[in-house]
């Protein structure tokens, strides 16, 4: 059986004491009987009021133009005239009709010009004491959107900026209080004083549908722009508003707006706006999202296909000519982290190097007027001489363009992953991860500042004077690297590269068949000790064979800070067996500061080495190093 739910007398004359209980039954059936009796009074009067206004005042209305002019332009906010006003007073919502309405800005001008609108008047107007519509039809408007010189905007006349502290205009609550308000043919043209250079934007056939509830607003504006801009474009948006907020206080929307450039010159932007580069050229399609909370925009996400793009990124660098740009790129800033994503993003260059379409996301913490604190960095791919030839067009330093320029990098690098915390130069706390495939970098000979001149009684010297060392290079290898700031390990892979080493052989470039070597390695503090932390590399079994001898090398390289200023080489652990090699060559690969090298050179005139080992322990500023006793050298050659 249904259960009735208790009313709420019943319910108080039980809780109530007996002597009180008939007093209060009076005074809520007093209080139900008013409550009635005001309701019923307020809807008959809102009858009356609608009934007196279909039979009274709609049928000749347009002889209260100049009252209705008054009352609009005190609820809009700016002047407005009327040409006329008709009335189809047919059903509960009757049919306005008025022509040639005129919106006039602060200086008098027209700034909205309104030929016909067809208004349907809703039922909401009498409660709200003023003109509410279910529907605004307007045809062939003109609307002027200015910037002052200040960059103040206002839209027909209404300022869009305005002192907080003050009460924003009415005229745009009233606005967006209507149901729906349509815009058909109409055009609109853009005037900023603050860019003199930059002629009126005129955009024609816009049609705008703008729908409004008591929280969200809808809106959708589809214009064709002058013919060198490019084709017709659309803008549409979805957005909400607090519940008690003012309806006209757009700054403070929350949404996403949408806009579709399906052709369009983009160089034609930075007579408009101003932009974070100079972009002189750029043609194609544009897709844009933009996120909004509270006003502020938070994230923003563009598809883009252009062609012929020319940009200088900073004036003391050459512009970037790209044949063609594709793909997806976002931004989002929330708090202090700000994000940038490029999703199946590639570009081919005016010279024919292309980016192939593949992934890439970068991400930091930076307070406002602070450093960057933390940050991480993914790729699915990264072309390393692509990236050389292209910080050529980019705002980089001095030191930075030089070291790219000689080192000449190479590869590809695939699944990069990188976050630090700390300052981006010296982060406290760092992981890298990554293959680099085909990596290559140049070799870079000591500088002629270096090279030290032996005096003349080390000419007789057993120990020739040290050539200075070069930076070493490499090529041809493939390296799967893993590292943090305590350490990490690296797998290098050779086949037909070269690893040079200017100064340290009299022929710096090593031919490699093949390596396979395992790296290893630890960073560790050293407390009350200057001059760094503590390093030691560990190579784990490194097979190696090229043209001349075929072997394997393990060794440990340690380097303990010591006393700044004072050169500090490290120690070496190193053993390296010779499993067959052409005894012929031994000497290309001794260093050239070892003086045994020129007695070898015309000892050894040929045979074979077999099982031979080399072991080198000590401190390298040391080296070379005195034979140790007992030793056991290489068997003799055949």
């Amino acid at each position: 059986m249904p259960v009735e739910s208790p009313s709420l007398l019943p319910l108080l004359t039980d809780v109530l004491p007996l002597e009180h209980r008939p007093l209060w039954r009076k005074v809520l059936r007093h209080v139900a009987g008013w409550t009635l009796g005001l309701m019923a009074t307020g809807l008959a009067a809102t009858l009356l009021v609608w009934m007196g206004l279909h039979w009274f005042i709609l049928p000749h209305i347009d002889q209260w133009r100049p009252e209705i002019e008054t009352l609009t332009s005190r609820a809009v906010g700016v002047p407005v005239r009327l040409g006329g006003i008709s009335v189809q007073s047919k059903g509960w919502s009757p049919k306005v009709e008025l022509r040639d309405v005129v919106f006039l800005d602060a200086k008098g001008r027209s700034a909205l010009v309104l030929p016909r609108v067809l208004a349907t008047l809703s039922p909401r107007s009498v409660l709200a004491l003023e003109p509410r519509f279910r529907q605004l039809l307007i045809d062939g408007a003109h609307l002027e959107i200015e910037r002052d010189a200040q960059g103040r905007l206002s839209v027909a006349g209404l300022p869009l900026q305005s002192d907080p502290a003050q009460t924003r205009p009415g005229g745009l609550n009233w606005v967006f209080r209507q149901s729906e308000i349509a815009i058909r043919g109409a055009s609109v043209r853009w005037t900023d004083l603050q860019r003199l250079a930059a002629p009126p934007l005129a955009l024609s056939d816009v049609q705008l549908v703008l729908r409004n509830g008591l929280r969200e607003h809808a809106m959708r504006l589809d214009a064709t722009p002058p013919a060198d801009w490019g084709q017709r474009f659309s803008l549409r948006g979805r957005f909400q508003q607090a519940l008690l907020a003012d309806s006209g206080d757009w700054a403070r929307w929350s949404g996403t707006l949408y806009s579709e450039l399906p052709q369009a010159d983009v160089s034609q932007l930075k007579r408009y706006m101003k932009l974070p580069f100079a972009l002189e050229e750029g043609q194609g399609a544009l897709r844009a999202w933009i996120d909004l909370d509270g006003g502020r925009a938070v994230a923003v996400t563009a598809d883009v296909a252009l062609r012929s793009v020319a940009a200088q990124l900073a004036p003391q660098v050459a512009p970037l000519a790209l044949q063609r740009i594709q793909g997806r790129l976002s931004g989002e800033k929330r708090g202090d982290t700000t994000r940038i994503n490029l999703s199946q993003f590639g570009f081919t260059t005016e010279a024919g190097l292309e980016w192939p379409r593949s992934d890439m996301a970068i991400s930091w913490q930076q307070a406002p007027q602070a450093d960057v604190r933390a940050g991480e960095v993914s790729a699915q791919r990264l072309d390393l001489n692509l990236m050389a030839q292209i910080a050529t067009h980019l705002p980089l330093s001095v030191t930075l363009r030089q070291a790219l320029d000689q080192a000449r990098p190479q590869g590809v690098v695939e699944g990069l992953g990188v976050s630090w915390e700390g300052p981006v130069e010296a982060p406290s706390r760092y992981k890298v991860k990554g293959v680099v495939n085909q990596l290559a970098w140049a070799a870079l000979p000591a500088p002629a500042s270096a090279v030290v001149t032996p005096p003349a009684s080390a000419a007789s010297a057993a120990i020739t004077t040290p050539p200075p060392l070069g930076r070493p290079g490499l090529r041809g290898a493939t390296v799967d690297i893993t590292a943090n700031e305590k350490g990490g390990r690296a797998q290098v892979q050779v086949t037909d590269g070269v690893f040079s080493w200017p100064g340290l052989w009299e022929d710096p470039d090593l031919p490699l068949t093949q390596l396979s070597a395992q790296l290893q390695w630890r960073i560790e503090p050293v407390t009350g000790q200057e001059g760094g932390p503590k390093l030691t590399v560990e190579l784990n079994q490194a097979q190696l064979s090229n043209d001349d001898a075929q072997g394997d090398v393990r060794g440990t390289w340690t380097r303990v800070p010591g006393p700044p200023g004072q050169a500090n080489p490290g120690t070496l652990d190193l053993t390296a067996r010779v499993h067959s090699g052409r005894a012929d060559r031994v000497v290309r690969y001794l260093p050239q500061r070892m003086g045994v090298r020129r007695y070898l050179a015309g000892a050894l005139q040929g045979g074979r080495l077999s099982e031979g080992v080399i072991r080198i322990q000590g401190d390298l500023k040391d080296f070379p190093f005195r034979p140790v006793a007992g030793t056991q050298s290489a068997k003799p050659p055949a």
